[in-house]
Parts: structure tokens; C-alpha cells; sequence
């Protein structure tokens, strides 16, 4: 059976209200190992139970195998089914418009899960819906969330790039622990990342593909950011040159990326300012000096 005969059942189901696509396929990057993943919107009050889904929703004729998604991130409950096609594997998700609505609903959050969440409803594509209902719940996310939130985001990315910054310094050119100390420099790269979306008016991308090279080719910056993820993956923490020479690739990737003149890229202080206070050993303290100045204390030219 073909996709399109299934979603043809599916649109003329009780209970149906919307299908929409989501997942690799809604994004443009996906490759031969991609499902094809679909949200089947059910009315509210429908039950979800296996059983009733598989005798009421899910089109009969389907070698069907039961999948259970980890969704305790953001605790919304939904069924997955997956089946072989004509065309490939297909995740049929059911969820229940009711959960959509109180999406729509909540406070935004910078959690994680929620982000990834916002940034999916916020951009599936309908493929058909009854009443306009997904449509309808899209705008109101788009008015009311994204383009609201958007500024505050970026807001918040930039002060956790710089927190995190300080606290990368400290694990990688102080105590050369190189696990942490990567851990922190890919977290500082994702939020560079995630600020190029934003400044090009996307929500960022899905964890799971904000580093893959098919995202970021997308983006202007995608060399800069490049050169900042093969420096930290090939840098050994015990050589402290090598670490800085991460935060000079990162100093690059900032002028390329931020607007942020009048906030005088202050984290940068933590080598030239916080390492004096902390009395490191001379020799690091000085070596620290070559590292990224803040703007104010650039030399003028």
C-alpha cells in the first residue's frame, strides 16, 4: 500500500481531524535511512489506548510494529506506529488536537524540549486537516509565541553562550579536563548555531540535526562554524595553545555572527581579567593573555 493511500484512509476516519508531516522529510534533509514521519490529529477525548487506535484509526490491511517514542522531555503522550509501505517506513503519530491547543495555550519556555516542540508544530506541513483546525492553531502559534519569543531567545543564547564560555575556560585551559571541556565547547557552538537561525527569522533546529553538515550548510556562517567544531574535535586539552587556538576560532565565529558591539564581548574578560584575580601560575597567566580580548580592551587602530 502506498503513502497516499493510506493518508486518503486515514483523512476519512473517525475521529481524524489532521495529518501533517514532520519529522526529517518536513525539514529537507532526509537520506535513505529517513522514516517518513506524519502527526495524525485526533479529536479531543479520543482514547489512545493500542487497542482502540489499531481496531478505529489505523487503516486495516497494515503490517504494523508498535513503537514506543521516549517523549518524557515534555510528557506528551502519544502512539506510534510503524509500517513498511511502497514507499518506505512510515511513523503514523496520533496525538490529540487537544494537545496542540494547550500548546498553543502555555507559557513559552527556554527548555530544550519545549523548543524542539515549538519548532516542530510550528513548521510541519499540512497535508490535509478538517476545518482549518491546524492551520487555524499554526497562526495563533506564530502570533502569539514564535514571533514574540523569538528576541527573547536570542536574548537568552547569548548570555548563556557567555556563561557557558567562562565556565569552558576554567574546565579546558585551567584544568585540562578535556571531556568537559568539549562537552561545554559544543554546547557554546550549538547556541552559535541556534543564533544564526534566529537572526535568519527560523526557530533553532531539532537537537537531534542543529550539528548535522545538511543543516548547516544552510547557513551563511557554515564555515566559520565549521572550523570552530573541527578545532574543538582535534584539539588536545593538555596542549593549552590548542585550546586557545579553539577560542580564536570562536572569537571568528562571534564578529561573524553577533551584533553585539555595545555589550563589548565582556565573556571573553575570564583570560585576561578573572585568571590575574585567581593568581594563576604566572607562565598561564601570560600565556592566557594571547587569548581573545574583549573589545574594550582591543588596541585602537
Amino acid at each position: 500500500m502506498k503513502n497516499t493511500e493510506i493518508f486518503e484512509r486515514l483523512s476519512g476516519t473517525q475521529h481524524v481531524v489532521g495529518l501533517s508531516l514532520c519529522g526529517s522529510h518536513r525539514l529537507g534533509v532526509e537520506d535513505r535511512y529517513s522514516d517518513v514521519d506524519v502527526w495524525v490529529f485526533v479529536e479531543p477525548e479520543t482514547p489512545l489506548s493500542d487497542s482502540y487506535c489499531l481496531d478505529n484509526i489505523i487503516p486495516t490491511g497494515l503490517g504494523i510494529e508498535l513503537l514506543s517514542e521516549g517523549r518524557d522531555d515534555t510528557l506528551v503522550p502519544f502512539s506510534v506506529y510503524n509500517t513498511l509501505t511502497a514507499d518506505g517506513i512510515l511513523n503514523l503519530k496520533i496525538l490529540s488536537l487537544q494537545v496542540l491547543t494547550e500548546f498553543v495555550q502555555a507559557a513559552p519556555s527556554f527548555d530544550r524540549g519545549y523548543l524542539d516542540d515549538l519548532e516542530n508544530y510550528h513548521t510541519m506541513h499540512v497535508m490535509w486537516e478538517h476545518e482549518d483546525f491546524i492551520t487555524l492553531h499554526q497562526r495563533v502559534l506564530r502570533e502569539r509565541i514564535v514571533e514574540p519569543f523569538t528576541p527573547q531567545l536570542a536574548s537568552e543564547w547569548v548570555s548563556r553562550y557567555a556563561s557557558t564560555y567562562w565556565r569552558s575556560a576554567f574546565q579546558g585551559y585551567l584544568r585540562q579536563d578535556p571531556h568537559s571541556w568539549r562537552l561545554l565547547t559544543t554546547d557554546m557552538i550549538k547556541y552559535l548555531v541556534d543564533l544564526c537561525h534566529l537572526a535568519a527569522g527560523r526557530l533553532p533546529a531539532p537537537r537531534k540535526w542543529a550539528l548535522a553538515d545538511t543543516y548547516l550548510t544552510a547557513l551563511p556562517q557554515h564555515r566559520t562554524l565549521r572550523r570552530c567544531l573541527d578545532a574543538a574535535a582535534s584539539c588536545d586539552v593538555t596542549d593549552r595553545r590548542q585550546v586557545l587556538g579553539v577560542y580564536q576560532e570562536l572569537a571568528a565565529a562571534e564578529v561573524d555572527i553577533l551584533t553585539l558591539d555595545h555589550r563589548e564581548f565582556w565573556w571573553r574578560s575570564v583570560f585576561h581579567e578573572r585568571m590575574r584575580n585567581l593568581a594563576v601560575p604566572g607562565p598561564i597567566a601570560d600565556l592566557a593573555m594571547t587569548a581573545p580580548l574583549p573589545l574594550r580592551l582591543q588596541p585602537v587602530r
